[in-house]
């Protein structure tokens, strides 16, 4: 009785020493604009490196080991994607932060799927074609000395990749809210008939990728529509609102939603000849929500392109 109850101590000990080592808050030094994922957080000391937060994106989820040049088991993943790299400071080993992860993972509800170390996963092929890995020096594989880890909490993966470079640990975890796409898209009648009777209109087709102000070839479609709209309305006049959520500072974000919606408006006078007097930018940054910033899915709602009627 006395072992057991010195046994169930230690244990309980172990997981409270292991959840102790992570900081939920923002370090200075990270990327701009990243944040570690809600209810997961950072091992104590990491910095992020790299980080992605995609509205809707694909991921390979690696369930099993890699035998060949080629996939293994697994299945491929669709929702609103999270890439975060985190580097610790020298004096750790891959072993602590795997443990630390895998027992805030479990505390946090997440249910293991598939998990291996090194040469059980298919060392160099689980590397290059079992699992996908942030490039160069976010992340780095020492094939002799990595962890993996795929778990599940309702609609919600996680995979969690640690290794070692330089003597300092260096790991990545990505995140998967798996759904159906929302179709946002909007035409030039929708688009009228919004801002006539509000005053503006929501755009969730024009792309930006992380941290930049370059419009992606994927937002052609939005921007016809655009034109489209103030073609057939020559005397409607409108704001173009770059909004952010609210990751990283709001100097940085009012800036980046500025740039944003400045890119916009040239390319609106550049490529459909739209007179500049009818157009202006501004950026609103994280300073009007239209849902809540705790979760991706709020967040993807506030990451948007408003038009506003003005005089």
């Amino acid at each position: 009785m006395f072992l057991a109850t010195v046994s169930i101590r230690n244990m309980l000990a172990g997981v409270i020493f292991n959840l102790a080592m992570f900081a939920p808050a923002t370090a200075a030094d990270d990327v701009p604009g990243s944040a570690d994922y809600p209810d997961i957080g950072r091992f104590e000391g990491a910095l992020i490196t790299k980080y992605e937060d995609k509205d809707f994106d694909e991921y390979w989820l690696a369930t099993g080991p890699v035998k060949k040049l080629e996939r293994g088991e697994g299945q491929m993943l669709e929702g609103p994607a999270i890439r975060i790299g985190y580097r610790t400071p020298p004096g750790h080993a891959v072993v602590e932060v795997y443990r630390n992860f895998a027992d805030k993972l479990a505390a946090a509800g997440y249910e293991t799927i598939y998990e291996c170390r090194d040469k059980e996963c298919g060392g160099y092929n689980f590397r290059y074609y079992g699992t996908e890995v942030l490039p160069a020096p976010a992340m780095t594989v020492n094939l002799d000395d990595f962890r993996y880890l795929a778990v599940k909490k309702d609609g919600t993966y996680a995979t969690l990749l640690v290794s070692i470079n330089n003597k300092a640990v260096v790991h990545q975890l990505m995140v998967v809210e798996t759904g159906e796409m929302e179709n946002r898209m909007v035409d030039a009648k929708q688009m009228a008939e919004s801002i006539s009777a509000t005053g503006k209109i929501a755009i969730y087709g024009i792309l930006f990728d992380y941290d930049r102000a370059e419009i992606k070839a994927d937002s052609r479609t939005a921007l016809d529509q655009i034109a489209e709209l103030m073609k057939a309305n020559p005397e409607l006049k409108i704001l173009v609102v770059g909004h952010t959520d609210n990751q990283g500072a709001m100097d940085y974000n009012l800036t980046l939603s500025m740039r944003r919606a400045q890119a916009i408006v040239a390319e609106l006078q550049s490529a459909y000849d739209i007179a500049g007097d009818r157009l202006a930018p501004a950026g609103a940054g994280f300073m009007a929500p239209v849902a809540s910033n705790k979760t991706e899915t709020g967040r993807a709602e506030n990451r948007r392109v408003e038009l506003v009627e003005r005089q």
